[in-house]
């Protein structure tokens, strides 16, 4: 019975889209999601180089991650990211569906395809780069943002030992963060640590947003308010020396 209630609401769901008119992807293949293996890559958080992180103001105001005028991002069972004409630009599958988009300040697209997998997309939907899985031991799939048009600032959640997924239903309270740095222009599988100020005790380090600069705002959270909640405490502003 669940499974044909399944069958029934993927089929509702496909019959809403296809009320959408909506071009037909690019045949050349470029508006698709990249559905090729995700490559990982394992890596020992201590053994990661290191980069300094410099405080130059207590407060800036965050770059909104606004899409252009008329652009949309379309939910679905495989999601779709449309121009201002109606055009497909990226389009989801089953096997890299679109779950967020993020634009850059010079126009390429951050995808986020669920379950850790990101890629880079130019203006017209051509992929430039599929973003390694980093697998940090002991730590939860890095989320990723744009920190300028080169590189992106992830954030790895440290579980305690005894920690359960018990708040929010699917998440573990992080018992500390950590900060990477991952440049576009790299070799493909460079990570760099980011030395974020040390939080007061009982917090962690929370990830605010990215400045126009590209500078990072940072906060301490108690763990408990580190999903959605209200900082403890501003740390600052930080760009990467």
């Amino acid at each position: 019975m669940n499974a044909f209630r399944y069958v029934l609401c993927a089929f509702a769901l496909l019959a809403c889209q296809s009320c959408v008119a909506l071009p037909a992807p690019h045949e050349d293949g470029k508006a698709r999601a990249a559905e090729a293996a995700t490559p990982h890559v394992a890596v020992a958080p201590a053994a990661l180089p290191s980069k300094h992180l410099a405080r130059v103001g207590p407060e800036a105001r965050l770059r909104e991650a606004s899409m252009p005028k008329g652009w949309q991002f379309r939910r679905g069972s495989a999601g779709v990211l449309v121009d201002g004409q109606g055009h497909r630009i990226i389009t989801g599958s089953a096997d890299a569906p679109l779950v967020g988009v993020e634009p850059s300040q010079d126009g390429k697209w951050l995808a986020h395809h669920g379950s850790g997998r990101y890629s880079v997309y130019a203006a017209d939907g051509h992929l430039l780069q599929t973003v390694p899985m980093f697998e940090l031991a002991e730590a939860g799939g890095l989320v990723w943002r744009w920190k300028d048009a080169t590189s992106l600032v992830g954030v790895a959640e440290f579980p305690s030992t005894d920690a359960t997924a018990d708040y929010p239903e699917t998440d573990v309270l992080p018992a500390r963060t950590l900060l990477v740095l991952y440049p576009l222009d790299g070799d493909g599988n460079t990570l760099y640590a980011l030395d974020a100020p040390k939080p007061p005790a009982g917090t962690v380090v929370r990830l605010e947003g990215v400045t126009l600069q590209g500078a990072l705002v940072l906060s301490a959270v108690v763990p408990a308010e580190y999903f959605g909640g209200a900082p403890e405490q501003a740390l600052g502003v930080y760009e990467v020396e």
